[in-house]
């Protein structure tokens, strides 16, 4: 599968979603040795891209095991897949009607809904540029509160260890003090 870039600048693979699942197909071989239809079981995935009505689907390769590997290992345990990111329905950002109409575009994040590509927008209707604007926003300042939490953090540990290196400096000099004394 080759992946292009959208208008965001987002990777179609970037925001795009599989969803594993159990199918059914038709062992000829063994149907016509048994006289009946034979099954076999095979695992199928369904690859949704968020604002787009096409869906592609067909059998499990290597490449989408590799691809998405929280998600293949979801479905292996039987739980649910849900794509990485903030869901959108626990974000500030959008009213429940606007929630419920980008995931019937299968847009289910933050950060699905920040790469959106402007067709996709088209189909959202009246204020869909306003909102993928307000989530890539929203996404840029999380990732400056991260790196602000990180900064904190480590000026914090870089106090403790100079406060650490002072009571070892202050030990040693007590110590250095005490031993002049007794030599004089």
């Amino acid at each position: 599968m080759s992946y292009q870039r959208n208008n965001t600048g987002a990777r179609e693979d970037d925001i795009a979603f599989p969803r594993f699942f159990r199918d059914k197909v038709e062992n000829a071989v063994k149907s016509a040795e048994q006289g009946i239809t034979v099954y076999d079981d095979v695992e199928k995935v369904t690859i949704i891209t968020p604002g787009s009505r096409d869906q592609w689907s067909g059998f499990v390769t290597n490449e989408h095991r590799e691809r998405w590997p929280q998600q293949y290992a979801r479905f292996k345990q039987d739980l649910e897949q849900t794509p990485d990111g903030f869901p959108l329905k626990l974000w500030p950002g959008a009213t429940p009607a606007q929630v419920a109409m980008l995931e019937q575009l299968g847009c289910f994040t933050v950060q699905q809904l920040a790469g959106l590509p402007d067709g996709a927008l088209q189909r959202i209707g009246m204020g869909a540029q306003a909102l993928r604007t307000k989530a890539q926003a929203y996404l840029n300042d999380a990732v400056k509160g991260e790196e602000l939490s990180k900064a904190l953090a480590e000026n914090e540990a870089l106090k403790r260890q100079m406060a650490a290196l002072q009571t070892n400096y202050d030990d040693l000099a007590a110590k250095v003090a005490s031993i002049a004394a007794r030599e004089t």
